[in-house]
């Protein structure tokens, strides 16, 4: 092994991934960039594992581990073991584009204040076979086409649509994650958004218009496959982003992202941010109502709870207990789509039909 640190290490969860991860590896190891690529078979029940390591080349380090644990498990600890000054995510069965990290780490150094870069992707089927764009649903085909914007304007844009960044297009200064932590496991769904809430509270980010990646679509294989199990686990860990989503924000980027739909901008005390993010979180501009409106009444709840604050609340705000009656009748959370019908559907029909209604389930009823 090389005594000297690479620019790049590529870190690669692999999981069942036998007819596509050849393909994945010799993409990145045809990047024109000094990098180590680190792959971790997670307990494939295919030979998987076999044909990595069947792959000879010096920047190749392939571990495979006898039972599954999960993508966020091996992805950290392939982030602790990685040497290079920055980090890529790939994934073992999509396909980077020759230059992707080329360009993305000329991108990081005209742009010293970004602490990552992301990508546009293309989107492939099992055979590699390019899906016209037409072929795609309204929501896959343009959800990472997304101009840039300060980190405020980043996190209204998560608070009001949703996660629009490509994480295996993502480079990362290994900095990034000493200062906010590594990914966690507790999410299945939204390991990914749960991380960039927490990086945009602190640091700037680029998105290129460039295809970085060719995105491999398997329908209902996907960890984020819009299937009937995945849809009502997305409901469950967006209510915990909401619980949190706006914990430890700088009142700076508090401000940045969200002083039109405050009361008081200036945000004069604490207990003023207190009441603000929790009414933000009641508001009637995120898509993800009524998941957030919901973490916003347990919101409202606890400060009606403490003296200082239900008086604030009153005095500043008008609200009261009633009002709090009022919401709780208002917020129907568990209104739910039948699910399992749509499970008798396949193929990408249930791709944009279950799109179609969970977005549906989430806008304002």
């Amino acid at each position: 092994m090389a005594l000297t640190p690479p620019v790049v290490s590529v870190v690669m969860a692999s999981y069942n991934h036998a007819p596509f991860i050849r393909e994945a590896i010799t993409s990145v190891l045809a990047q024109d960039v000094d990098l180590e690529l680190l792959v971790a078979d997670d307990g494939s029940t295919d030979p998987t594992a076999d044909i990595a390591r069947s792959i000879q080349d010096p920047r190749l380090q392939v571990t495979a581990h006898a039972q599954n644990r999960g993508a966020c498990v091996v992805t950290n600890e392939l982030i602790s073991r990685s040497r290079g000054q920055y980090i890529a995510i790939m994934n073992s069965d999509d396909v980077w584009k020759p230059a992707k990290l080329q360009t993305q780490l000329a991108v990081l150094a005209e742009h010293p204040e970004c602490i990552a870069s992301f990508g546009a992707a293309e989107f492939i089927d099992r055979a590699g076979k390019l899906i016209p764009r037409e072929s795609q649903s309204s929501h896959y085909r343009d959800i990472f086409n997304k101009k840039n914007r300060s980190r405020g304007q980043w996190l209204r844009f998560f608070f009001e649509h949703g996660n629009c960044l490509c994480h295996p297009t993502l480079l990362i200064r290994s900095q990034a994650y000493q200062d906010i932590g590594l990914y966690d496991n507790r999410y299945r769904q939204f390991p990914d958004f749960d991380l960039w809430i927490r990086l945009l509270k602190h640091h700037e980010i680029h998105v290129s218009p460039e295809f970085f990646i060719s995105f491999r679509l398997l329908p209902g294989e996907n960890a984020s496959s819009m299937t009937p199990k995945n849809l009502v686990r997305m409901e469950n860990e967006l209510y915990t982003l909401a619980s949190k989503f706006f914990d430890h924000i700088p009142d700076d980027c508090l401000r940045d992202g969200f002083a039109d739909l405050m009361r008081h901008p200036g945000l004069p005390t604490p207990q003023h941010k207190t009441i603000e993010t929790a009414l933000l979180l009641l508001s009637p501009h995120s898509t993800s109502r009524p998941i957030f409106s919901l973490a916003g009444l347990m919101a409202l709840f606890q400060l009606l709870g403490d003296a200082a604050l239900e008086d604030l609340l009153q005095t500043e705000y008008g609200l009261t207990a009633r009002d709090l009656h009022d919401k709780m009748a208002e917020i129907d959370t568990l209104r739910r789509p039948d699910l399992n019908a749509l499970s008798r559907s396949s193929g990408y029909d249930v791709l944009r039909e279950l799109t179609k209604r969970i977005r549906a389930r989430l806008r304002p009823g």
